[in-house]
């Protein structure tokens, strides 16, 4: 049914045959690619948009992860499916939402149009990178903590996750290191999450996390307090030498480990670029 074709370890390339739907994947199969490979490029299924959400489902449950002060989400369903960030402008490498209690475990990708000039995604295996640094570097991110602090009514935090406050507050009582309340219906929460954990998929430390647009945006020290700039400066050099990119084609569907995978993209310029995206925390393993 598919052809693989991949060059490392690092993702893979499945090639539809004549006829073959997206939903004729063995699951199975898609969650063993994803611990050896991180991130899956599904090419040639006709039905791919048209059976996003059926097809993803089956990774875990929708989780709105993105939560932004006043901000609203593109969502293009009721059922977490949304487009990707707005804007023609670069994005730095970055795991989605991972200094959030809900930071999902798996993000999967549909084009549903592509004729831009760039837009290429950029895509870097944490795992690799963080083995790439230099001892005292890798270090220095082991030990690092990320905290996260975000206030916001409870009508806007439903409506960006696309789901009621108690699923919120019964995700966050699940995470070690966190605090949320409510108060006066305004929802606070404080998260402090590790630079570097286990992969969702094969278990492996990774470093796949948001620093590099925490330091970037200057605000480094308060949210990652005591890590030194330089680390995350030669991280991110690192990691853009070693990222790879993807040029999108129409129908593309692809499958990231979020754990283990961050992603960004080129800026671009004349052309349509509609990419959706949705955000699933994973199923338990079985057993």
């Amino acid at each position: 049914m598919i052809a693989a074709d991949t060059e490392s370890s690092f993702g893979v390339l499945l090639t539809a045959a004549p006829g073959a739907g997206l939903l004729d994947f063995n699951h199975a199969e898609l969650e063993g690619l994803m611990a050896t490979h991180s991130f899956v490029v599904l090419r040639g299924h006709a039905d791919g948009v048209e059976r996003f959400e059926e097809f993803t489902d089956r990774f875990g449950r929708a989780r709105s992860a993105n939560l932004r002060a006043g901000s609203e989400r593109p969502f293009e369903s009721g059922h977490g499916t949304q487009s990707v960030t707005p804007g023609s402008d670069e994005v730095p490498l970055h795991a989605e939402s991972y200094f959030t209690p809900i930071c999902p475990d798996v993000l999967s990708f549909g084009c549903v149009a592509f004729t831009a000039e760039g837009g290429e995604s950029t895509l870097c295996d944490g795992r690799a990178l963080l083995w790439a640094l230099a001892p005292q570097d890798r270090a220095a991110l082991e030990a690092a903590t990320i905290v996260w602090e975000h206030e916001a009514p409870v009508a806007e935090l439903e409506a960006q996750t696309q789901s009621p406050l108690a699923d919120f507050l019964d995700d966050c009582a699940c995470q070690p290191d966190c605090s949320a309340w409510v108060e006066d219906d305004v929802v606070r929460v404080r998260y402090a999450a590790p630079a570097v954990r286990r992969t969702r998929f094969g278990g492996d430390h990774a470093l796949a996390n948001n620093l590099i647009p925490i330091w970037q945006a200057g605000v480094l020290g308060s949210a990652c307090p005591g890590l030194d700039a330089g680390v995350v400066e030669r991280m991110a050099h690192t990691a853009d030498e070693a990222s790879v990119r993807h040029a999108w084609q129409d129908g593309d569907v692809v499958v990231i480990d979020n754990t283990r995978v961050m992603h960004g993209r080129t800026a671009f310029g004349a052309g349509t670029r509609r990419i959706l995206v949705r955000m699933m925390a994973a199923w338990p393993s079985p057993g």
